[in-house]
């Protein structure tokens, strides 16, 4: 068990003073601090006197609530910026440079190589980044902005020492690491390990509901491929994901390696460093980001007049298939909405639609409603329930005119084949 755990594991068994103090110094009683809570106070009874385990969230929120440090409440924590190579990584990774995020010298780490968390991107699965969009970032001279936030470091130490006595691991701290045998792969996350040499990821915020990759991973998940990269690094067997979920509750899951998902990986990600190191475009995907990258690069040159002759007559020729795809996107498109009327039709009333043996071939589920004829049909209706900040409140339409509601109500196709 860690400093941390073991500490607040002392503080919750036996008695905690600290609360006493800092709220003896603000004046306030523990019934104001559990109704400011949003818990019963017999729980604010248990957690000071040990008979039941602090909420994860419980110390941040007190020492907001009371005006004083956390510090004042509990221990500071795991310093997750501290640098130290478990043993079971040497052979696979080398530690990189503490650098502050956002400065000129984490920019330059940054553009020396690929972080785990592009990764999803590398492989084209990121709504967020794309190949195009990576190559970008690491050829230009433009800083990248770091990413996370303070509640989220300050939250980290709490979850990490919940994870410790549930998962009964020792946690250590971690910085940021190299592989020594792909140098252009880094692991940038405030990563942490466990004595058997397990990644301990935790993701920041509070969640509402488990990630995607939790408990059932998908080549197409951003965290997934994000993981996969991490034990590519490290060298780790496994990966423990903490989250913490809606009602404060700390909760984690271990992720198993994925030797196929790590060869694509690897391919993919030597093929881009490779037009990286080379400024060199790499292969165009039609992704939206993949768009947005190429006017941040070209697009300050648009309206200069100038035009590229067609040499080799490549730009014919993809003009060409530019303008059969767009005609037959539209047949396409006329005719898939076309089918979509007649099974809408064929299942009535009904919910779904399934072949002699019982199978669902089609599901139709709600998709808002119709806005435009709301407005035409029922313009004082849909004044009464339009927000202000302009948006239909579908709920409050429900509630109040649940007869229209219905009416008006849009479907959406979901196709299943048969098997």
């Amino acid at each position: 068990m860690s400093e941390v755990a073991h500490k607040i594991g002392a503080m919750t068994s036996t008695t905690w003073p600290q609360l006493e103090h800092a709220l003896r110094a603000a004046g306030r009683t523990r019934g104001w601090l559990a109704d400011q809570l949003g818990i019963h106070r017999r729980t604010l009874a248990n957690w000071e006197h040990g008979h039941t385990r602090l909420r994860t969230t419980a110390i941040p929120e007190i020492a907001k609530l009371l005006h004083v440090d956390e510090a004042d409440l509990a221990p500071t924590g795991i310093d997750v910026a501290a640098h130290q190579l478990p043993a079971e990584w040497a052979p696979h990774c080398e530690l990189l440079d503490p650098v502050e995020p956002g400065t000129p010298e984490w920019v330059a780490q940054r553009s020396a190589g690929i972080d785990c968390a592009e990764l999803a991107g590398v492989l084209g699965v990121s709504g967020a980044l794309s190949p195009m969009s990576i190559w970008l970032a690491k050829t230009s001279a433009t800083p990248e902005t770091p990413e996370g936030n303070k509640w989220d470091r300050r939250q980290l130490p709490y979850l990490l020492a919940d994870i410790e006595t549930a998962a009964e691991v020792r946690i250590a701290p971690v910085g940021a690491v190299i592989s020594t045998r792909h140098r252009w792969l880094q692991y940038q996350h405030s990563a942490v390990t466990a004595q058997t040499g397990l990644i301990v990821h935790a993701l920041p915020g509070t969640l509402r509901r488990p990630p995607r990759t939790l408990p059932a991973a998908t080549a197409a998940d951003p965290l997934y491929v994000q993981l996969q990269g991490a034990m590519i690094v490290t060298g780790a067997p496994a990966a423990i994901v903490a989250w913490i979920d809606r009602r404060g509750e700390s909760r984690h899951h271990t992720v198993a390696a994925d030797t196929d998902m790590q060869e694509r990986i690897i391919a993919a990600g030597e093929d881009l460093w490779r037009h990286i190191t080379d400024r060199t475009l790499p292969e165009l995907d039609g992704l939206q980001v993949t768009a947005e990258a190429l006017d941040l690069l070209h697009g300050t040159a648009l309206g200069a007049g100038e035009a590229v002759v067609d040499v080799d007559g490549a730009a014919a020729e993809w003009a060409a298939r530019h303008q059969y795809l767009t005609a037959h996107i539209e047949q396409l498109q006329t005719e898939r909405d076309q089918i979509a009327n007649q099974l809408r039709a064929l299942a009535g009333d009904r919910t779904a639609i399934l072949d002699e043996r019982g199978v669902k071939i089609i599901s139709l589920t709600p998709d808002g409603i119709h806005e435009d004829r709301l407005v035409r049909d029922y313009p004082t209706i849909a004044a009464e329930v339009v927000t202000e900040a302009g948006a239909l409140d579908v709920q409050l339409l429900a509630q109040r005119h649940p007869e229209i509601a219905q009416r008006l109500r849009r479907t959406r196709i979901e196709t299943r084949p048969a098997r």
